[in-house]
């Protein structure tokens, strides 16, 4: 009995191990080609065969078909993706988890003791380096150096005799193929990972301590349970989102409905195919579990429209009551992958950089043409800009509370920055239509000389708006000299205007009226024209420092 204690605690252990491995190593990897990831999914289409490649190479880095599925949901919630198009990455997210089998499998040799010193490398290197590269190297060695730890723990573990027996006995007595798949089931959605599930499996099958049938009962059940993260992520998100999860849940059914009466009426013949493409069980259990996901998602690919028209018919449309205030790309479910989620924060910040823009726009717009129908537009847009402002901070802090690399970092020290200066533009905008609504509640005109020179500073700075989003959203540095050189003269018209404007009332073709708003609006202008300065030079500085 005390030996059976005991290796319970080393499986146990060997899957914290394991799973603690998997994380390291998929947090390394995903701060090491996270730009990659921002370009295959930017090249997200219509196309399901781009879909799958995208959804399977993005699993093989994070290492978990759940963290991609919930990514989906977050995509989807936020309107980056359509539901066709998650569709097709979760079917190759299926796909590539099954990286984890082909890890098992290397485990059960007398090799795996050499990808172990793997930890001991990763840990000297992310001590020993001082570079971003070396401390990214290094937590990937060590994630990967941890899960052949894990897998060995788990493998010595079922070895021993007693365990194995007992083992044995179990699943001697379990050995009903729905109840086997059902137990999977129940234990993945409390693991919430089939990554951990499939792994012990196949650790299990290469110390033949599960039989080879119950074996593959269980990873049916593993890959149905694996849903109920999904299903839970989909909790408080919009009605697409809840979609994106009952898509995943009827095709991992579907697939495993279809393998498991397979099974059932080809049984025999299944695994004499099997013995027959390997003798060793753990490569057995891979195979099957590789070829579930890939021929599931072969089957599946042609019926996505269809499977997407049916889900939405079972998951209605509510009405629910449209609101400004909202964001479009920021999900708490992309943190998953923080450099993605920091992605996305930064075009949630480009979008409220454009309602600032279209805001400074209306307002000045207002003044110019005595347009001032839009009042109500310039005070929602306002408003939305706040509740970015506060939103998308609060957002920038839980991603800056996960792992990340040191440039992450520096681009969420900016990012901060840069939401508050939006914010000070967009309460510039708010002034400015107060000022056009003062203009005619009081009945003042401007000289047309002085409505000429007000003309020029203002299309002068709506070309700063152009050059300054131009530089922040697409990192064109070669306009920053132009950014500088247009604030200069922002600050010589204003000058100028001022002057003009005194000379003017000495000659008596404006009014004493109309100085107040006149010096308000050149005094507002240039603040606004520094903030879009600190916006342009945060792509070379932290605080937007001109260099």
């Amino acid at each position: 009995m005390n030996v059976i204690i005991v290796s319970l605690l080393a499986l146990l252990g060997g899957m914290a191990i394991f799973m603690v491995g998997v994380k390291q190593m998929s947090e390394g990897l995903e701060k090491t080609v996270s730009k990659g990831m921002q370009k295959l999914l930017s090249k997200i289409s219509n196309n399901k065969f781009v879909g799958l490649g995208i959804g399977t190479l993005i699993t093989a880095v994070v290492h978990s078909s759940a963290a991609t599925t919930v990514m989906s949901i977050g995509f989807v919630n936020a309107g980056i993706m359509t539901l066709e198009q998650a569709t097709a990455i979760i079917l190759g997210a299926n796909i590539g988890t099954t990286l984890t089998g082909v890890f098992a499998v290397l485990s059960t040799f007398n090799i795996s003791i050499y990808f172990s010193i793997l930890a001991i490398i990763g840990v000297f290197t992310q001590m020993l380096s001082q570079k971003d590269i070396g401390q990214k190297v290094g937590q990937i060695l060590t994630g990967l150096g941890l899960i052949f730890i894990g897998l060995s723990s788990m493998g010595t573990a079922f070895a021993k005799p007693e365990m194995n027996e007992a083992m044995q006995t179990i699943f001697s007595i379990i050995s009903n193929p729905f109840l086997l798949l059902l137990i999977s089931l129940v234990i993945t959605g409390l693991v919430q990972s089939s990554t951990a599930i499939v792994g012990v499996v196949i650790v299990l099958a290469g110390t033949q301590a599960i039989p080879l049938e119950s074996a593959l009962f269980v990873i049916l059940g593993a890959d149905v349970g694996t849903c109920i993260t999904a299903i839970l992520a989909s909790f408080g998100t919009n009605i697409n989102a809840k979609r994106t999860a009952m898509i995943q849940l009827l095709f991992n059914v579907f697939g495993a409905v279809l393998f498991f009466v397979i099974l059932i009426l080809f049984k025999g013949p299944i695994m004499d195919f099997l013995i027959f493409l390997t003798p060793v069980t753990s490569f057995q259990v891979a195979i099957f579990h590789m070829s579930f996901n890939l021929i599931t998602a072969i089957i599946a690919i042609p019926f996505i429209t269809p499977f997407c028209k049916l889900v939405r018919w079972l998951v209605k449309e509510k009405n629910v009551k449209e609101t400004h205030l909202r964001t479009l790309y920021l999900d708490e479910r992309l943190l998953i992958t923080p450099p993605l989620a920091l992605s996305y924060a930064q075009k949630e910040v480009v979008r409220m950089l454009k309602i600032a823009k279209d805001n400074i726009h209306t307002s000045l717009d207002a003044i110019l043409k005595q347009d001032y129908s839009q009042f109500e537009v310039v005070k929602k847009n306002e408003e939305t800009i706040n509740y970015l402002n506060v939103t998308i901070a609060q957002f920038l802090i839980s991603v800056s509370s996960k792992p990340m690399s040191l440039d992450a970092e520096l681009v969420i020290g900016k990012l901060h920055h840069i939401i508050n200066d939006i914010e000070r533009i967009g309460d510039h905008a708010k002034n400015f239509m107060d000022s056009a609504l003062g203009i005619r509640d009081d009945n003042i005109t401007f000289s047309e000389k002085g409505q000429e020179e007000l003309s020029n500073i203002i299309n002068n700075l709506y070309q700063m708006f152009e050059d300054s989003e131009d530089i922040f959203e697409n990192r064109n540095l070669n306009k920053l000299n132009e950014i500088s050189k247009e604030e200069n003269n922002i600050d010589i018209l204003r000058v100028q205007l001022e002057s003009n404007h005194i000379q003017r009332l000495k000659e008596g073709t404006c009014s004493i009226e109309s100085g107040h708003y006149f010096y308000k609006l050149s005094s507002d202008i240039e603040r606004v024209a520094d903030h879009l300065t600190n916006i342009a030079y945060s792509v070379v500085s932290v605080v937007g420092d001109e260099v």
